[in-house]
Order: structure tokens, then C-alpha cells, then sequence
């Protein structure tokens, strides 16, 4: 089953359940599509592409990236998280800031709508080079979109769109 196409850098990326592959070829004679990773997709909408930073997506309860040469798993250090908190894969969201450089994905932690964020810096890593991520609640973010250079969120249920890269913090609070 697909869930997912990606055009990322002049490539096109097919996501299923079972894996991910790399469609290859300039016409029929030539057309490949090497698996390039056994951690398939568990949420559509989470797909994400950074630019030449990667592509990113959940699966099998991690967060996965793939930077044209391997697939590594980025979610050593909210694992918990991810367990814990997320009780709708399918509504798991993502989406790419790139002014702050940073990927956003949008989960339900309760209740049946998205409703809290994890969110990884690419310009800060922790020790080890460990991703760092922060993780923000209270934003219904059901969908993410990328206009312009500008990373846009919001819930059709309730008709509200917010400009992501704006604000000072979680709510557009101090964090």
C-alpha cells in the first residue's frame, strides 16, 4: 500500500507501509525502484521534505531520515515521547521551516486531534551530535504547509490557520 510520494532534489520517493523506495529511470526502459529502507510510513502527512537537509517521516513508532545516501533513525532521544504520548499515527503531521531550519511534526497526545508538537532544530545538536528536539502542546495542527519560505499550520475543524515562524514561542508565549 502507498502512502506517500515525496519529489525531493530531482528525486521521487515512494513510501509504504513495508518500506521506501527510489524511483530511477528517464523512460519506460530505465524505470527502477530500489528499496531504500525497510522503515516504511505509518503517517502520510508526515512526509517531510527539509531541502538538502533530508527527508523526514514516521514509522514503526520512530522518526526516520533519509539524506540520499542512508536511512538513519533520529529519535533516540524521544522515544519515550513517542510512546507515550502518540495515540493516532495516521494524524502524525510534519512540515519544514526553513528560515529557523527547523521540522516540525504535529501529534495527538490526547484526545482525537493533534495537539502537541515535536520539533527538531537543524542548526543545534547535542552532545554526541545527538538531533535536539523541543516539544511544544496546545496547538491543534492538523495539517502543515510550507508557502513561500514560511511554515503555515492549522485545523480545519476549527477554520484556524497560524504563520508558524512568527512568535515568540509555544501559543506565541515565552518559552
Amino acid at each position: 500500500e502507498i502512502m506517500g510520494l515525496k519529489r525531493w532534489l530531482g528525486r521521487l520517493l515512494i513510501f509504504t507501509r513495508g518500506g521506501v523506495y527510489e524511483f530511477t529511470g528517464q523512460n519506460a526502459d530505465e524505470w527502477t525502484w530500489p528499496q531504500i529502507s525497510q522503515a516504511g510510513c505509518d503517517a502520510p502527512r508526515s512526509i517531510t521534505a527539509a531541502g538538502e537537509n533530508g527527508v523526514y517521516w514516521y514509522g514503526k513508532g520512530r522518526i526516520w531520515r533519509y539524506d540520499g545516501s542512508s536511512v538513519v533513525d533520529i529519535s533516540d532521544d524521544i522515544q519515550q515521547t513517542l510512546q507515550d504520548a502518540v495515540t493516532y499515527e495516521a494524524n502524525i503531521a510534519g512540515g519544514y521551516d526553513p528560515d529557523e531550519r527547523l521540522v516540525h511534526f504535529a501529534y495527538t497526545s490526547s484526545g482525537t486531534t493533534n495537539n502537541a508538537e515535536l520539533v527538531l532544530d537543524l542548526e543545534l545538536t547535542q552532545e554526541g551530535g545527538r538531533p535536539s528536539w523541543t516539544k511544544f502542546t496546545g496547538r491543534a495542527l492538523a495539517v502543515l504547509w510550507e508557502k513561500s519560505g514560511d511554515l503555515y499550520g492549522g485545523e480545519p475543524a476549527d477554520g484556524i490557520a497560524w504563520h508558524l515562524n512568527t512568535g515568540t514561542g509555544d501559543n506565541a508565549g515565552t518559552i
